[in-house]
């Protein structure tokens, strides 16, 4: 097999329909497609069975709610595929031969990971006014001729400005995850991010290509459109402290470049940006919620820088 599309699916009857219309044909080109309903209340479940019953060569699992990356990790364990990519059920593939092409590639250069653009598709144009900033976020604007390690290519994708995290954007060799011990870090939000930081840092070979992999939907109630909230603030300081882990043994051996810092650095800008949104009772959930550890770092690193942000914005507000 050589590639495992794995579709983790919660409670998004409106769109799932889209997202496996787009994998429909995928046994047509040496493909395995992984749909896990992970607890949905509404009618995916349904749409997710009639699905199952079509394409008997494909595979559905159901299990108890357990959240994206938990249920990624279900999939990745689950694949057969040489090679596996992430498909949220609120987005679709725009080209699936297109895909196949690339895994072919991947195939015959021996990559570990393949990068490529996105598209944005806005829901309503009241979302795509109001996230105009989400208009070509994912899309790679140079060309990147030559195979690169990953080093190189986090460098290069954060010096030509390039850079985003979102998984949908990435095809990786499921040997190398295995070989790395790398999984989604499960029970917090905002899990790309580490995600991303381990496959480009460990990577040996990588390509970057400007082909659009997928369509990301903008919509209402979505983690990305979602309010702030103490998970999500707990989302970034559990990042913080994950890619700092990460990192430390490469710190010390010297390593480590400002670009790959930059991780830690956006960690915490995200922590401190959705901590001073936060209302009275979300910032007690938040200290309720964090361990022993996650408070020390958001003490150390969070809480006194958000505060004196926000003493400065009432000031400048007059």
């Amino acid at each position: 097999m050589l590639l495992s599309i794995i579709i983790p699916c919660y409670n998004t009857e409106k769109y799932i329909a889209d997202t496996l219309e787009s994998v429909k044909e995928a046994d047509l080109y040496d493909m395995e497609v992984i749909c896990i309903d992970d607890g949905s209340t509404d009618g995916s479940s349904s749409i997710l069975k009639e699905w199952a019953l079509k394409n008997r060569k494909n595979t559905l699992i159901v299990q108890e709610n357990k959240g994206l990356s938990a249920t990624r990790n279900v999939g990745i364990r689950a694949a057969s595929g040489e090679f596996l990519y992430f498909l949220d059920s609120d987005d679709y593939i725009l080209n699936l031969k297109e895909m196949y092409r690339l895994c072919r590639q991947m195939h015959e250069e021996h990559l570990d990971l393949l990068i490529g653009s996105g598209r944005t598709v806005f829901e309503t144009p009241e979302i795509e006014e109001e996230y105009a900033n989400f208009a070509g976020r994912y899309v790679i604007h140079h060309d990147y001729p030559e195979v690169l390690t990953g080093r190189e290519a986090l460098i290069s994708l954060r010096s030509n400005k390039d850079w985003f995290v979102t998984t949908g954007t990435r095809i990786v060799r499921r040997e190398f995850l295995l070989k790395h011990e790398i999984i989604f870090s499960e029970g917090y939000i905002f899990e790309d991010g580490l995600f991303t930081l381990q496959t480009l840092f460990l990577a040996e070979r990588v390509r970057i290509v400007r082909n659009e992999l997928y369509a990301r939907r903008m919509r209402r109630d979505s983690i990305m459109t979602s309010a702030s909230s103490y998970q999500s603030v707990l989302g970034y300081i559990h990042g913080l402290i994950a890619c700092l882990r990460f990192l430390e043994p490469y710190l010390q051996k010297g390593e480590v470049s400002s670009e790959a810092w930059r991780s830690v650095e956006v960690m915490k800008s995200m922590a401190v940006r959705h901590y001073k949104k936060l209302d009275g009772n979300q910032k007690k959930l938040l200290e309720q919620a964090m361990s022993l550890e996650e408070y020390l770092y958001f003490r150390a690193f969070i809480k006194n820088e958000a505060e004196y942000s926000l003493k400065l914005d009432r000031i400048d507000n007059g």
